[in-house]
């Protein structure tokens, strides 16, 4: 039994624990392995649901798993991020939420500390209840507080939970357990924002870019910093700062009825590469294509609709550095070799071997939402927005294959929170 647990995906055998108790604990059992799976796909959450829906790329199935009975009826839930195999869930709480890691295939749960421990967490929360008093809708959706979470360990006893909150200039720390965020104010200038975070050989890293480049520190590393946390401040853990600026493309396409900017923005990534002993640390960016309405047709039309306009950010490319972490420059990288990575915006950077799937090396994976939206009303949320911004993109020929099935993220509050998560028992 055992040897054929050894070969089965997770899905199956979480299938196979359903069938009986005496199952269940054998097939349950985390000592013995399953067969080398690639990350699930974590779809955006439809309001209002008791469950979240994942695409496994190893056994080529989606699937609908549940929050527990005893989580229900305790508040509204939202998936937020994923990180070393946990899913990090926020729940809401009277006027706060709650938050927790959740592994949906063991169902172990793990609590952080409450979101209204953070005092810029109850500002944000009145400046959001204000506008939705004001302008009969909320400006912003209280999980996004929240723009990433990051673990050091997938062992819970040595667990550190890093994350960072709007509007991305403060970094959180705490371990499972505690009752309380330790907040950080850390960055240089008004206009840094930390866009990424990683754990790497017991070092964080924190990825700052800066929307005005001239008052931008110079790309690289910086001093590291040691940052004392936890209810006891007995905790520590060592900071250093990447800065990682990407110039941006000044070329627009003229269409009839719309506009295309090329390489106008870009998403950024922290990854350790695991393919080698030497765990090098790359830095990605995800370069984008903005379509936006022709306003000037738009302006030719008898139509008497005043929708704001929609931004769609089109995937154009990915540039790959690797970082010298003595001397902090940057060096591109043409060739991955053996190795895939995956990216999203709501999950820790992975990379894979490909032999070991036997998949094309040299490649990475993406799952973004691609949407943005401008003073966008309600009403234009509840229309039909596909996005088609998961996909393959090679290093070797530079173009992107999207053979994955397009996602209607209409009527979605938080559309980009698309995540790889890895499971395991």
């Amino acid at each position: 039994m055992e040897e054929i647990l050894r070969n089965m995906g997770l899905i199956a055998r979480t299938r196979l624990a359903k069938v009986c108790m005496s199952w269940s604990s054998l097939v349950m059992r985390a000592e013995i392995r399953s067969a080398p799976q690639l990350p699930w796909l974590v779809h955006p959450q439809t309001p209002n649901t008791n469950y979240l829906t994942f695409s496994s790329l190893s056994e080529g199935e989606v699937v609908n798993m549940e929050l527990p009975k005893r989580f229900r009826g305790q508040g509204k839930f939202k998936f937020r991020a994923s990180s070393k195999g946990w899913l990090i869930i926020l729940q809401e709480k009277g006027f706060g939420f709650d938050m927790f890691l959740y592994n949906p295939i063991s169902r172990a749960r793990h609590q952080l500390p409450s979101l209204n421990t953070i005092p810029s967490f109850l500002s944000f929360q009145l400046a959001r209840m204000l506008g939705k008093v004001i302008n009969n809708h909320a400006d912003k959706h209280a999980e996004n507080f929240v723009s990433k979470v990051v673990l050091s360990s997938p062992n819970i006893s040595e667990c550190i939970v890093a994350a960072v909150f709007e509007p991305q200039k403060e970094l959180g720390l705490c371990r499972p357990g505690d009752k309380s965020w330790t907040v950080f104010e850390i960055l240089n200038h008004e206009d840094d924002f930390l866009m990424d975070l990683l754990f790497s050989q017991g070092m964080l890293y924190g990825l700052v870019d800066n929307v005005d480049n001239s008052k931008s520190t110079k790309n690289g590393i910086g001093a590291a910093r040691i940052l004392n946390f936890g209810d006891d401040q007995a905790m520590t853990v060592e900071l250093k700062l990447v800065y990682g600026h990407k110039e941006v493309g000044n070329t627009t396409e003229y269409h009839d009825d719309y506009l295309i900017f090329l390489n106008r923005d870009y998403n950024s990534y922290l990854l350790e590469s695991t393919t080698n002993s030497d765990k090098e640390i790359l830095l990605i960016h995800q370069m984008l294509d903005c379509l936006m309405p022709n306003c000037a047709a738009a302006a030719d039309d008898d139509d008497d609709d005043d929708e704001s306009e929609i931004e769609y950010q089109r995937t154009s490319g990915f540039v790959v550095y690797k970082i010298d972490l003595e001397c902090g420059n940057f060096h591109e990288v043409q060739n991955l070799g053996d190795q895939i990575i995956f990216l999203a915006e709501h999950s820790s950077s992975l990379s894979f071997p490909a032999s070991d799937f036997k998949l094309q090396g040299n490649c990475i994976y993406f799952a973004t939402s691609g949407y943005a939206t401008i003073n966008l009303p309600l009403k234009t949320l509840l229309g039909s927005n596909i996005s088609r911004e998961i996909g393959i993109f090679s290093l070797d020929d530079r173009k992107i294959k999207r053979p994955f099935p397009s996602l209607d993220v209409a009527g979605i509050s938080s559309p980009s929170q698309l995540s790889w998560f890895s499971p395991s028992l």
